[in-house]
């Protein structure tokens, strides 16, 4: 029973680390080769394979499936990550640009207000001036 148990996972563990070398011959048709990490991957899972037919299933195997776990979800995040762009990409300007926009919009406000207080208000004139303007008035009035 515990024999073809440990053959089980022997088995998944091969169909594991064909999985992944079909998976970096597809990625080396494309860019040129496996790295150094996933050559690293393969290698310590033929020896995890081989541990567990040598000597069974022990705290020393859990702990290297663990560790081989860890560095294939490390592969995974650099295989997704090698999609994204590596150009860099400016936030500060975004708000810079909000915060002008907002002194804009304040300084419109203002200037909004001191126009109508403007228009609201009639603007002093000299004395000959209103003379002038008061008889300008009569006399379209009178006519």
């Amino acid at each position: 029973a515990l024999d073809e148990e440990l053959y089980e996972i022997y088995k998944q563990q091969s169909f594991l680390r064909q999985a992944l070398q079909d998976q970096f011959k597809k990625a080396s048709n494309k860019k040129g080769g496996a790295g150094a990490p996933a050559r690293k991957a393969l290698k310590s899972m033929e020896d995890l394979e081989n541990e567990i037919l040598e000597k069974g299933f022990h705290f020393s195997t859990l702990q290297k499936m663990q560790r081989l776990s860890y560095d294939l979800l490390k592969l995974n995040d650099a295989s997704l990550d090698q999609g994204k762009d590596n150009r860099r990409t400016s936030k500060t300007s975004d708000t810079r640009l909000q915060k002008n926009k907002i002194k804009a919009i304040k300084f419109q406000k203002q200037f909004y207000n001191q126009t109508e207080i403007l228009n609201r208000q009639s603007l002093p004139l000299r004395q000959n001036y209103k003379k002038k303007v008061r008889a300008y008035f009569s006399d379209t009035k009178n006519n």
